[in-house]
């Protein structure tokens, strides 16, 4: 009975590491060239095991790539095959062509959890017809009337900290993008930079912060798609996704028993449910996912920056200089116009954005079989395709010393050098970030209040070499860091 015990536990070792193998042989078959790939975690075991943030170990598997001259390659995690293109008109390819790769590999069913039924989970005809609706509420005149809402939280945020001496970066910058998005997404108040426990910043955080067993469970579920609707399995907690949905049944409820109407992103999608093109879970599903990106993204611009220009002063007196000689010809206040004559402010935004992209990779889905230009290989339908961003803006064959943080990268003339996919922070092609612009701003007005009254330097706490959060889908600091910071007078 042992023997047999044994020999079945043999048998299905046996069976288990033929499969994978088979499974690893993917694109051989395809005659593509791939990395090798490790049972059972594929290319991706540091990530797996929460050792590696993705976007880092994705841009890893370019470079490994770029190293052997590649033009494009197969990767895998677990056993799913990923095409990763490395050539910029291979990137090029993928992200313009939505009648391929219109897509993107989601897990999360609206089905089971309304609050996935946002812009960036739809596919197909219904990514489309959302986007076109949405479109006008992200417009520059748009975010432009958002201006005033963003400068009040500005001098909050300043207030805040003028009197601290030395601040932890990324939490403090959090505290305001979460009152920036409260008040542009919902119409409220936060007050995340009053109270640093306010339930905003604890979802949104909580939505973001990916453990290895929620890792696992989304990997998972991208594999086996069906599994996640017949187990009716939830990928948000529970609590946040009463949360944000209470939250949008509420205001919405409040505006229109009480007739209020405000200029902000929620009252846009009021607007398409009166009209019968939105439902109140729609409603509260985009408005979640525009507080999360808003929350994350913008507060780790500023991060970036602030712990950039911490490292390199002659930079930062440049740019103090530039925002208080131009807002000299404002009468001393900060505005919309203001901020479009700051040039040098804006190639220190791409500087820091080439260096520390928001968000390192992107994906696409194949949906139907492509065959790569002038080769015989065709990616089916139903494969998922990486763009390593990271990989791209650390590409030594784009920017030269990529480490190096370096504003002449972006002057006006190396600009117009620069091929147009070289640089691509916010993605690109029909599926590009839909809020880049409210994004960018509400970043820069930020960074303008603190760079214009305070000078930072790097407080000894700060890890001399900043690695990437591993928990994190985002380019998140994987260490605190800590800045001082001196009044200017």
């Amino acid at each position: 009975m042992v023997s047999l015990f044994l020999a079945l536990i043999i048998a299905a070792c046996i069976i288990f590491i033929v499969n994978f193998k088979w499974r690893f042989q993917y694109w051989q078959r395809k005659k593509l060239p791939f990395l090798k790939p490790q049972i059972p975690f594929g290319n991706f075991p540091n990530f797996i095991k929460s050792k590696e943030n993705l976007g880092m170990e994705t841009a890893h598997l370019y470079a490994q790539m770029k190293k052997k001259g590649w033009k494009h390659g197969g990767i895998y995690i677990l056993t799913s095959p990923i095409y990763l293109p490395i050539h910029l008109d291979n990137l090029k390819n993928v992200l313009e062509d939505d009648g391929y790769f219109s897509d993107r590999s989601v897990v999360g069913n609206p089905k089971i959890e309304p609050l996935h039924a946002h812009l960036v989970n739809l596919k197909g005809a219904e990514w489309r017809d959302m986007r076109t609706k949405l479109s006008p509420s992200f417009t520059a005149g748009k975010a432009k009337m958002m201006f005033d809402i963003i400068k009040q939280c500005q001098d909050c945020l300043v207030k805040k900290v003028e009197n601290l001496g030395c601040v932890e970066l990324e939490e403090t910058c959090k505290n305001f993008t979460t009152d920036v998005i409260g008040c542009c997404a919902f119409g409220l108040d936060c007050k995340s930079m009053q109270n640093e426990s306010s339930p905003f910043k604890m979802y949104c955080h909580k939505a973001l912060t990916k453990t290895i067993l929620s890792r696992l469970k989304l990997i998972f579920f991208y594999i086996f798609p069906r599994l996640e609707l017949f187990l009716k399995v939830h990928t948000i907690d529970t609590d946040v996704h009463d949360f944000f949905m209470n939250l949008a049944h509420e205001v919405i409820e409040y505006r229109e028993k009480n007739g209020v109407s405000r200029n902000d992103f929620i009252q846009s999608l009021i607007e398409m449910k009166k009209s019968g093109s939105l439902t109140v879970e729609e409603i509260a599903a985009h408005s979640f996912v525009f507080f999360l990106a808003g929350f994350e993204t913008s507060a780790l611009v500023m991060t970036w920056t602030l712990y950039e220009l911490a490292k390199n002063l002659e930079i930062q007196e440049r740019l103090r200089d530039e925002i208080c000689d131009v807002l000299e010809k404002f009468g001393g206040q900060i505005s919309y116009d203001a901020l479009q004559e700051m040039k040098y402010f804006d190639q220190v935004l791409n500087e820091t954005m080439r260096k520390f992209p928001p968000v390192a990779f992107v994906n696409r889905l194949c949906i139907k079989d492509y065959k790569i230009p002038d080769e015989d290989t065709v990616i089916e339908k139903g494969t998922l395709v990486a763009i390593s961003i990271l990989g791209i803006h650390r590409d030594a064959e784009y920017f030269l010393d990529p480490e190096k943080y370096d504003l002449g990268r972006f002057s006006e003339e190396n600009k117009k050098k620069m091929h147009s996919y070289a640089y691509i922070p916010f993605g690109k092609g029909p599926r590009s970030c839909i809020g880049m612009r409210l994004g960018l701003l509400e970043s820069k007005i930020g960074l303008c209040g603190l760079v214009r009254n305070f000078r930072f330097t790097v407080n000894e706490k700060t890890p001399d070499v900043m690695p990437l959060d591993p928990g994190s889908l985002f380019c998140s600091p994987g260490a605190p860091i800590w800045l001082n910071l001196e009044k200017c007078l």
